[in-house]
């Protein structure tokens, strides 16, 4: 690859911003179909490569470890290239509270786990000037938000949606910090609401961590089930104590030592 190619990779995520020829990744299996320059290639063989062109559009190849395949999807408005992150950062993550309302909690499975796990993220986040951002499924059949969590938020971060996915509302992504590449994920329901608000913001190219104990839903076999598909189609399942340390990245500083005390102690 020559020098000037602005090609970056890691893990196996690849973003091409420029002229570039890009090389199948995979080893045993061809890639899917692609779109490029308005047609489709039918898949390049393994170790195969195609001449892709910059101006159009950018693309974005993610290629699951699951199912060895590559998806490709179209980025918006690439103007240069950004490096990309494996590690949650604080000044690119934004926290999304799916549906942590009144008449649905009684219901979820360990409940006040879930709900304590989000309240815990959210004054975290607070406390590092992350936004955050918490949707209501149609307040008025299922009441509002929790209020020991919406006491914690300002009105202008909440979204009313009917769609199960949040996505779909164009209230998130105008939302403060729905601008945000790296969403970290909590709410109920994980099969339902959370599951395909997750798959939507995969789908529009955003990396996506679900924290595992801020997700609930009425039977925890639904919630496993739920993990499972979004990890296979590329989120991060993690813990809420890797979101802050990824969050805080380094010890040794009054906020490393603030957030320890108050949160992590």
């Amino acid at each position: 690859m020559a020098d000037g190619d602005r090609l970056a990779t890691a893990a196996r995520r690849i973003t091409i911003a420029d002229d570039v020829t890009f090389s199948c990744c995979q080893i045993e299996s061809p890639c899917f179909p692609f779109p490029v320059d308005g047609g489709y290639y039918d898949g390049m063989p393994p170790g195969g490569s195609v001449s892709v062109l910059a101006g159009d559009a950018a693309r974005e190849c993610w290629c699951s470890e699951q199912s060895y395949a590559c998806f490709w999807r179209r980025t918006v408005e690439i103007d240069y290239l950004e490096e990309v992150f494996m590690l949650m950062r604080a000044d690119r993550s934004v926290l999304l509270l799916v549906d942590l309302q009144e008449r649905l909690q009684p219901a979820i499975h360990d409940a006040p786990l879930v709900l304590e796990a989000s309240i815990w993220l959210t004054r975290v986040a607070q406390r590092l000037g992350i936004p955050v951002i918490c949707t209501e499924q149609y307040p008025k059949g299922l009441g509002l938000t929790m209020p020991a969590l919406r006491d914690l938020l300002p009105d202008e971060c909440i979204v009313e949606k009917i769609h199960f996915s949040a996505v779909p509302e164009e209230a998130l992504f105008e939302a403060p910090g729905g601008d945000r590449a790296q969403f970290i994920v909590a709410g109920t329901e994980a099969h339902v609401c959370v599951q395909q608000t997750v798959l939507d913001l995969l789908a529009a190219g955003r990396r996506v961590f679900v924290v595992e104990e801020a997700v609930g839903s009425r039977r925890s076999g639904d919630k496993a089930l739920a993990l499972e598909r979004m990890r296979g189609h590329g989120a991060d399942i993690v813990s809420r104590e890797m979101v802050v340390f990824e969050w805080l990245r380094q010890a040794g500083s009054d906020l490393f030592r603030e957030i320890s005390r108050d949160f992590i102690r």
